[in-house]
C-alpha cells in the first residue's frame, strides 16, 4: 500500500531521482499545530474553536488546526453524533489535560503556561496541554523558533475509487536532537453540522436552525495513532513516503463529506514534541466527466401536513463543472416531480436545493424517493448512485387541550417556550424561569382549534436543558397521551402535533408493497 524511501542527501552526484520535489530546502521557522481537545456538551469548546481560528486566521499559512472530540464532554447521548475517533483519547490522555477545552500547541511543555486544577496544581508530571486563554502567546513563540526540518504534503482524492493518496516529504536543514523523529499524516473534515453546548460564544459557526458547524474535526491518522518513523534526521538527510486510505462513507454513523476533507502532515520527536507541521495540497480527480448524485435528503422528523418540500444535497462527482441537473422525487411511490436545477458546481462540489411542496397521503413510515439525471444533458456514467430515499413520520395527533411540562435545568433564565398556531400565531408561552430551580412546571393548554401546531423550545445560551447543568426535560402530552419529550437539544428543538388528525401511525391503515 506504500513505498518508503529514506536517505541521506551526500552529494549531488548521489541523489539521482531521489531529490526532493515540493519540500523546501532552506532553513526555515516552526509551524504551529494545535490539537484541541473538544466536545459536543463543552459548554466553554466554542470559545475555544474562536481563539484557535483567529490564531489561524492571523498567521494563515502557519498555523495548522486540529480538532479532537475526545472526553466525557464528546461522549453522546440519545441520538447526538458520535464525533469521536479511535486516536482522540490516547492523544487527550498524554497532555495531562485538567478540563475542557484544552489544546497543545506542538504537544509542547511550557512551564509558564500549562493548563492547572482548581488549586493550581498541574494535572500531571510534565503536562503539555494548555487553557485556550494562552494558545495566542504560545502560538507566536513557537513560530519565532527555527525547525531542523520542513515537511510538505500533497494529496490527491480520487472520487471513482474513494481513495485518497497523500505523498509526504521531509528535509533536514540541520541535525535534529534525536537520532529517530516520526512523521505524521491527520485527515480532518470542515463543515460537520451538529450540537454544540455554548455555542451562542462562537456565533460564527452557528446555523439558523440552531445547529453548529465544526471545523478541523479529527477523523483518520493515516500513520497510526503515534506516527512511522524517520530513522535518519542529520542535516540533509531526505524522508519521502506515500499513504492511501479508502475513505469509508462515515466514521461512527457521521457522513465523510469528500468536499471538505482537509490533509496536516507534522514531524514530531516522539510522540510529544512537534518541531512543524504544514496543510497539504489536496487535489479532488474523477475519470468521469458527467456524475451527478443525491447525497442527502433532508426532511422533518415529525410532518404533519400532507405535504412536504424536501431538502437534497446534490454533488457533482464528475471532472466537469456542473451546470445542470434533472432532479426526479416522489413521496410513497406517488406521482413523480420533475425539478430543473441549474447552477455551477466544480468537481466534488455540493448545493443544498429545496425542492417544491408536493402533496402525498400519510403513511404509517413515508419515504421520500430522489433521483438525479442528466448532468450538464448527458448521460450520467454512474447511474449505481443516482438514487436516495429519506423516510419520516406523521406527526402525533392530539385534542383540543394539551399540557406542557416544563422541568428546568440549573439555568432556567436561559429556557423559553412557545405554541405556535396553525397560522403561525403564538397561542401560548413561557419562561424564562428562576436558575437553580429545578422544579417542575406545568401549563394546561385548552381550546386548540383543529389543525397543524407546533411547540418550540428555547435555550438562550445553546446547550438545552439536560444535561450539563441539571437535568432538565419537557413533555408535551394530550388525553394522557405523551406527545413528545425531551431535554437535549441545542439552541432550539421544533415539536409540530395535528390537533383533531387522524394521520398518526396509531390512525393510519399500514399499506404495503410501495412502489419507490
Amino acid at each position: 500500500m506504500k513505498k518508503s524511501l529514506l536517505l541521506t542527501a551526500l552529494t549531488a552526484f548521489g541523489l539521482g531521482s531521489y531529490a526532493q520535489t515540493f519540500v523546501s530546502t532552506s532553513p526555515e521557522n516552526r509551524n504551529v499545530v494545535l490539537e484541541e481537545f473538544t466536545g459536543i456538551y463543552c459548554t466553554f469548546c466554542p470559545d475555544g474553536h474562536k481563539r484557535a481560528q483567529e490564531l489561524h486566521d492571523a498567521y494563515p499559512n502557519d498555523v495548522v488546526l486540529i480538532n479532537v472530540h475526545a472526553g466525557g464532554y464528546a461522549a453522546p447521548s440519545g441520538n447526538d453524533p458520535d464525533f469521536r475517533t479511535n486516536f482522540g483519547s490516547a492523544i487527550a490522555n498524554q497532555s495531562d489535560l485538567c478540563g475542557y477545552p484544552a489544546g497543545t500547541v506542538n504537544r509542547e511543555h511550557f512551564p509558564n503556561y500549562f493548563q492547572t486544577d482548581n488549586n493550581g496544581n498541574p494535572c500531571g508530571t510534565n503536562p503539555t496541554a494548555q487553557s485556550r486563554g494562552t494558545w495566542a502567546t504560545t502560538g507566536p513563540i513557537v513560530m519565532g523558533e527555527s525547525s531542523p526540518v520542513n515537511v510538505a504534503g500533497q494529496a490527491t482524492l480520487d472520487l471513482s475509487t474513494g481513495k485518497l493518496t497523500v505523498v509526504v516529504e521531509a528535509y533536514y536543514t540541520a541535525n535534529a536532537p534525536t537520532n529517530s523523529n516520526k512523521i505524521h499524516v491527520a485527515v480532518m473534515q470542515n463543515g460537520v453540522i451538529g450540537p454544540q453546548t455554548g455555542s451562542s460564544a462562537n456565533p460564527a459557526q452557528v446555523n439558523p436552525d440552531g445547529t453548529y458547524t465544526h471545523n478541523h474535526m479529527l477523523r483518520h491518522l493515516l500513520t497510526g495513532q503515534w506516527g512511522q518513523a524517520i530513522s535518519t534526521t542529520t542535516m540533509g538527510s531526505f524522508f519521502t513516503d506515500s499513504y492511501v486510505w479508502d475513505v469509508p462513507a462515515d466514521i461512527n454513523g457521521v457522513p465523510l463529506d469528500l468536499n471538505n476533507l482537509e490533509v496536516a502532515v507534522f514531524v514530531s520527536e516522539g510522540n510529544q514534541y512537534i518541531f512543524t507541521g504544514q496543510m497539504a495540497e489536496l487535489s479532488v480527480v474523477s475519470p468521469n466527466a458527467y456524475d451527478a448524485l443525491p447525497a442527502a435528503i433532508d426532511v422533518p422528523e415529525f410532518v404533519c401536513e400532507s405535504e412536504v418540500a424536501p431538502k437534497v444535497t446534490i454533488q457533482n462527482m464528475g471532472n466537469e463543472t456542473m451546470t445542470s441537473l434533472t432532479i426526479n422525487y416522489n413521496v410513497n411511490g406517488g406521482p413523480v416531480q420533475t425539478y430543473n436545477w441549474t447552477g455551477s458546481l466544480n468537481t466534488a462540489q455540493s448545493e443544498v436545493v429545496t425542492l417544491p411542496t408536493m402533496s402525498f397521503t400519510h403513511l404509517p413510515t413515508n419515504t421520500v424517493w430522489v433521483a438525479t439525471n442528466n448532468p450538464n444533458g448527458q448521460n450520467d456514467q454512474v447511474p449505481a448512485n443516482n438514487v436516495s430515499t429519506k423516510e419520516f413520520q406523521p406527526s402525533k395527533n392530539s385534542g383540543t387541550t394539551i399540557e406542557v411540562n416544563i422541568t428546568p435545568d440549573n439555568y432556567g433564565s436561559e429556557t423559553t417556550w412557545k405554541v405556535l398556531g396553525p397560522n403561525g400565531s403564538v397561542i401560548q408561552s413561557g419562561g424564562p424561569y428562576t436558575d437553580n430551580n429545578n422544579t417542575p412546571v406545568s401549563v394546561t393548554i385548552s381550546g386548540l382549534s383543529n389543525g397543524c401546531h407546533t411547540f418550540v423550545i428555547e435555550d438562550e445560551y445553546g446547550d438545552g436543558i439536560c444535561c450539563s447543568y441539571g437535568n432538565g426535560s419537557y413533555s408535551v402530552t394530550s388525553n394522557g397521551q405523551t406527545l413528545y419529550t425531551g431535554g437535549e437539544f441545542g439552541s432550539m428543538e421544533e415539536k409540530t402535533f395535528n390537533v383533531g388528525g387522524t394521520n398518526s401511525v396509531e390512525d393510519l391503515e399500514l399499506v404495503s408493497n410501495i412502489a419507490v
